[in-house]
């Protein structure tokens, strides 16, 4: 038996009717429950941290190819997410979805029925003109976009992290190395392919995001995919990031604040996206949304509170 003794079914509790809250039809069951990150709760400033939400399986009645719905097969490896990296997932409620990574070093509060809990070094996605997650997304894994679209030898996408999250137009994922080592597993290469060709070709183009003044796709940054890729290392996403972390509890401490990451506005610049609920948010004017941090601009970013998927 799983050790809190839990059987892992498909279809999920939500989608499969009137069942056992506490175990789920059994003629539904596809696995076993064999680990899981006990997550921390908190309450007032001074949160506990935590870096995965996530559990793992074993004995899965299910198609053991690797493949995903909509994406097909994987190559094995892991990808760091590098803001404005295309990405896309296939999940329970929205299907598949493409969008790009919209910022990296992401600290947020989460809401759960068991209370609040933050997390820290994650990842934002937003949707390339369409929405990227929804409730009932929560486990779906991210994926890159292979930019080869040869049809003769298509190549098969890296995991980049584990969708958990989201509020407003953002969708929150935990890295896939953090998963990976919570568990000590890797990821294996799928046995079966993917038409990477026609699949890539229906991505839409992230200019026609835009609307007709000019403006963005989505709040607080450019259309997704918009610009070069910035990663971890980069001179200005490490200065941002310190920043970030330097007043990390000022920033949090800010009314309506749910947490902050680091992406790049059009001109390619690092700045501090600063997740607000969107039924608290003050006016910059009276001093507590800053308009930058040591010479980092703040970008406002309405998600309302973040939830978990």
């Amino acid at each position: 038996m799983p050790p809190d003794g839990r059987i892992i079914i498909q279809p999920g509790l939500l989608d499969e009717g009137p069942c056992s809250l506490s175990l789920g039809d059994p003629n539904h069951q596809v696995g076993e429950l064999v680990d899981h990150v006990l997550l921390k709760f908190g309450k007032g400033k001074n949160l506990p941290e935590n870096t995965v939400d996530a559990a793992i399986a074993l004995n899965l009645d299910m198609d053991t190819s690797g493949n995903i719905m909509g994406i097909g097969g994987l190559s094995g490896y892991v990808a760091s997410a590098l803001v404005n990296m295309p990405v896309q997932k296939s999940g329970r409620t929205t299907g598949h979805t493409f969008g790009a990574v919209a910022a990296i070093n992401v600290t947020l509060n989460v809401s759960y029925d068991s209370g609040t809990a933050r997390f820290t070094g994650q990842t934002e996605v937003i949707g390339t003109c369409m929405d990227f997650s929804a409730s009932g997304d929560s486990g779906s894994l991210i994926v890159t976009v292979p930019d080869d679209t040869s049809p003769t030898s298509p190549p098969l996408p890296d995991a980049v992290g584990l969708l958990f999250a989201g509020g407003g137009s953002s969708t929150f994922a935990n890295p896939i190395d953090d998963v990976l080592g919570a568990f000590a597993v890797t990821i294996a290469a799928s046995s079966g392919l993917t038409e990477m060709g026609a699949m890539v070709s229906a991505i839409p183009d992230p200019a026609s995001c835009s609307s007709d003044d000019g403006g963005d796709s989505g709040p607080g940054g450019p259309p997704p995919g918009k610009g070069k890729n910035r990663s971890a290392d980069h001179p200005s996403i490490i200065h941002a990031s310190e920043v970030a972390t330097q007043h990390s509890a000022a920033l949090l401490d800010i009314f309506g604040a749910q947490g902050h990451g680091i992406g790049v506005d059009e001109n390619g610049d690092a700045v501090i996206r600063l997740y607000m609920d969107k039924g608290e948010r003050r006016p910059a004017a009276n001093g507590s949304i800053p308009a930058e941090v040591d010479d980092v601009r703040v970008v406002v970013v309405q998600t309302g509170k973040i939830r978990a998927y």
